[in-house]
């Protein structure tokens, strides 16, 4: 084709490029859409007036997630970045803590806004019939072009600082998770040689740390706190390592053993998430709480650590959680409904453990005083024992009768008579005395229940928090079968 032919042909094609970009002429305020596609008519208008593209090699070094946008050295004009642009001052907010964009990269965003100007006036005239040289517009797209590689290479690499900064948090958790396992490997996992090393009670401390603090930013289903300490997790793992012989109660025994290793289990949830995330750094998102399988391993760990400071760390709360275990074991033999309830969390589970809880207490006061204080603290004297209140001391009045009615008038033993008060926190009072009880019997029975009504509701109201992580625990304990119990440390 004849050179003057084939210059006459680009000369067509540019002009057609033009056209179209006049055509689709889009400001900033017009909406991502519009915007989209003028800056894909700006892209073939450069490559029509065959512009050279200012150099990009500076995305070899973006992250994956940027080069997913960014994948090749092409201009590839983003909307975001041109919004970027735009602004005269930037913050951005990541876990809370606010980043500002430098001046540096404010001062390129202003040039390229000038730059972006120049070529909306260009279109201006246009759009009065004022036809711009080959020339000038490929002098003003060509000026854009620098401009906006600038601000993009100064732009991105400042998020890229800002994000990373985000994932310091797991990053430094990772580590120390990392000198934890070096350790553990080192003594091949033996706890006895663990704990006689400096290194480990500090990587684990550190951890523990890391871990606090990633909680506060991280999970948003639970409370975030930030106060662990490693204390609870050294009992768990104390316990872990005791025989059963040093303990004086078997049931309890069993209890602590299955509470630390449900903790241990929901600590170790943490280190795999932060092993795997040191694997695949690239792809933690810098929001900690978007991390998914993060929010829910702490969620789960921040639970079990709770669990862990109320009742591993009290022997008092572990003999009447254990206590309570047996019982709830005891109610469902005697009241076969109770399984169902505790396996399908039924709303009448939720009335059934406040009495049992009660009535446990008013059975064996001495046992169950440290974790009913817990609950209803205002019941009792701060420095005694016995009951602040005159309607506590009614209520066990109450229990008394009906018990001494039920071996009395009955004729059934103490443990029968505690079974069948079992029986109705379970089912209820009419069914056990609808012509099962003499009425004098069975009118002690409602009395009593009539009373300890009033008590179950207030476990519900007096601590809100406090009573449903228990409620949620005796739902679990109550159905933790023999095989279900943690092997005992050879």
């Amino acid at each position: 084709m004849p050179r003057r032919r084939m210059k006459a042909k680009a000369s067509s094609t540019a002009e057609a490029a033009i056209r179209r970009l006049a055509a689709h002429r889009c400001d900033i305020e017009e909406g991502d859409e519009g915007m989209r596609t003028f800056l894909e008519e700006l892209e073939s208008a450069c490559e029509a007036l065959r512009i050279e593209a200012a150099p990009r090699l500076y995305r070899q070094d973006f992250p994956v997630n940027y080069r997913q946008l960014f994948p090749d050295m092409t201009r590839n004009y983003q909307v975001d970045i041109l919004k970027a642009s735009s602004l005269d001052q930037y913050s951005l907010y990541v876990n809370g803590d606010r980043y500002d964009i430098s001046q540096s990269t404010l001062q390129s965003g202003r040039v390229m806004k000038q730059r972006w100007a120049d070529v909306m006036k260009l279109f201006e005239h246009n759009q009065l019939g004022l036809q711009p040289s080959h020339s000038c517009v490929r002098n003003t797209l060509g000026r854009l072009d620098v401009a906006w590689a600038r601000f993009e290479e100064k732009y991105i690499t400042e998020l890229i600082a800002i994000e990373e900064k985000g994932k310091e948090a797991i990053a430094q958790a990772a580590y120390h998770e990392e000198q934890l396992r070096l350790l553990e490997r080192r003594t091949n996992g033996q706890l006895s040689e663990l704990w006689q090393l400096h290194e480990y009670h500090h990587e684990l401390k550190q951890l523990v740390q890391c871990a606090s603090h990633l909680n506060s930013r991280a999970n948003t289903c639970g409370k975030g706190r930030e106060d662990f300490t490693e204390g609870v997790l050294i009992g768990a793992f104390s316990v872990m390592a005791t025989r059963e012989a040093m303990w004086e109660d078997q049931a309890t025994f069993h209890t602590a053993r299955w509470l630390a290793s449900e903790m241990l289990q929901a600590f170790q949830g943490v280190r795999d998430y932060l092993r795997e995330a040191s694997q695949n750094f690239e792809q933690v998102d810098p929001e900690l709480c978007n991390n998914t399988m993060l929010t829910e391993k702490l969620s789960i760990w921040e639970e079990k650590w709770e669990i862990g400071v109320c009742y591993l760390q009290s022997i008092e709360r572990l003999h009447a959680i254990s206590d309570l275990s047996s019982q709830l074991k005891l109610a469902q033999q005697v009241a076969p409904e109770l399984q169902e309830m505790l396996e399908l969390c039924d709303a009448e589970l939720f009335i059934v453990l406040p009495r049992i809880v009660w009535m446990r207490y008013l059975a064996k006061p001495d046992l169950q005083l440290g974790l009913v204080r817990h609950l209803v603290p205002q019941r009792f004297d701060q420095d005694s024992s016995k009951p602040a209140d005159q309607e506590l001391a009614l209520l066990f009045q109450k229990f008394h009768a009906a018990m001494s009615a039920l071996t009395a008038m009955q004729s059934l033993t103490e443990e029968d008579a505690w079974k069948a008060l079992l029986k109705i926190a379970v089912c209820g009072v009419s069914q056990p005395c609808n012509g099962d009880f003499a009425p004098q019997v069975a009118s002690a029975c409602q009395s009593f229940v009539h009373v300890l009504e009033a008590f179950s509701l207030e476990l519900h109201r007096s601590c809100p928090q406090e009573w449903n992580r228990t409620a949620k625990l005796l739902t679990e304990v109550g159905l933790l079968k023999p095989t279900n119990l943690p092997a005992e440390a050879a």
